[in-house]
């Protein structure tokens, strides 16, 4: 079983590099969703390894982990 931590994120360059790091030790693969950030977030969860969905604009956290959970093959929702 593949295990996939989805981590919805807003502004958080400072955090969401040990945030994807501290996933990574826990599932096998791992998807930021940047939630239409004005930061680096995505370049940040990028080079912590996460596979990154960016959204031009804000489309709250609930919506963005349905999207990614109809596009996979589902092992998340399984959990």
């Amino acid at each position: 079983m593949t295990i996939t931590a989805i981590l919805p994120a807003f502004n958080e360059e400072v955090s969401i590099g040990s945030m994807v790091l501290h996933a990574r030790q826990h599932a096998d693969h791992v998807v930021v969703i940047d939630d239409g950030s004005k930061d680096r977030t995505s370049e940040m969860a990028k080079l912590a390894g996460a596979e990154v969905i960016r959204h031009p604009k804000n489309m709250e956290k609930a919506w963005h982990c349905g999207l990614v959970l109809s596009k996979r093959e589902r092992t998340a929702a399984r959990l």
